[in-house]
């Protein structure tokens, strides 16, 4: 495989040393890709981390936890749900197991 010299990154970046803005990435710049396949497939990201940070909720202490929540909220950046700035707790996403969409509403997404 060749070496792209790029680095793609997944959710939230800080963006370049030079211009520094942390907001939500926007790597797939091609015109052939249609936008609404470009939204799923950030809904798709967003899910999948939402769904890591409610596991690692349940095995990490409560103190960890609330000091990454804390910081992040204290800071103002929005949790993981594609620059859509929902409010706390107002988060939804869908994972898919063996085929089965499951939904889970009204959760905490992931901070970034």
């Amino acid at each position: 495989m060749k070496d792209s010299r790029k680095l793609c990154i997944t959710g939230y970046s800080a963006e370049q040393r030079n211009k520094p803005c942390f907001d939500w990435v926007k790597n797939i710049q091609s015109k052939k890709v249609h936008p609404d396949a470009i939204k799923d497939l950030d809904y798709k990201t967003s899910s999948a981390f939402a769904l890591f940070w409610d596991m690692a909720k349940a095995h990490i202490n409560d103190d960890i936890i609330a000091d990454f929540t804390n910081f992040f909220d204290g800071i103002g950046i929005f949790h993981m749900d594609a620059n859509t700035q929902l409010p706390p707790g107002a988060g939804a996403y869908t994972v898919e197991v063996e085929g089965i969409p499951i939904e889970f509403h009204n959760v905490e997404l992931t901070p970034p």
